[in-house]
């Protein structure tokens, strides 16, 4: 992957070449950059113009290369997908053995869907009685405090897993009130109709 190539060992007149074949003159970065600036600029143009509504292929295939080779994800790219694909995104740093990233991603998750940092996430709304439901990836979380339940030498790792595990409780707890609030909102529409 050039961004990464150039990123490591930088420009050549070759990858010149190749930049200017693509088009660098449209970025408009306001500014002199590097080349790998330009192709990480490029990149993040072509995902925002051609990745598809729905299944993100685009993004997740770039985000596994630069995790195969062991490269840690541009910020854009991380808030981006974190915007159409968190499930997946913990998913992706779980399978990458990243568990320190899957258990802070799960944790802000968890915290977006309770109200804090919706705006981050992509939710129409956090999870709220009157509010349709909020999706959250049990699957994954579940997945993620056993691989950070095995790992008891690591201190960070520990209170991370500490740390989502009370999310998780928190977040069951609250939903758990919001059932028997959506309840009694039922019950009394119910009522009102007789």
């Amino acid at each position: 992957m050039l961004c990464v190539k150039l990123s490591r060992n930088g420009a050549d007149s070759e990858t010149w070449k190749w930049l200017a074949a693509n088009d660098i003159g449209s970025l408009n970065l306001g500014r002199e950059a590097t080349a790998a600036e330009l192709a990480w600029h490029l990149l993040q143009t072509y995902l925002e113009r051609y990745d598809q509504k729905g299944d993100h292929l685009h993004f997740k295939t770039v985000i596994k290369k630069l995790l195969s080779l062991g490269f840690q994800l541009p910020q854009w790219i991380i808030n981006s997908y974190k915007k159409l694909d968190p499930g997946n995104l913990l998913l992706l740093y779980i399978t990458f053995d990243l568990l320190e990233e899957a258990a802070n991603l799960g944790v802000e998750f968890i915290d977006a869907i309770l109200g804090k940092g919706v705006e981050y996430f992509g939710l129409k709304n956090p999870i709220r009685p009157t509010s349709p439901s909020v999706w959250l990836p049990y699957q994954q979380l579940d997945h993620l405090l056993k691989a950070l339940k095995e790992t008891r030498n690591d201190p960070e790792l520990i209170r991370l897993h500490n740390l989502l595990n009370g999310r998780l409780e928190e977040y069951q707890h609250y939903a758990g009130q919001i059932s028997k609030e959506m309840i009694a909102i039922a019950h009394r529409k119910q009522q009102i109709s007789r």
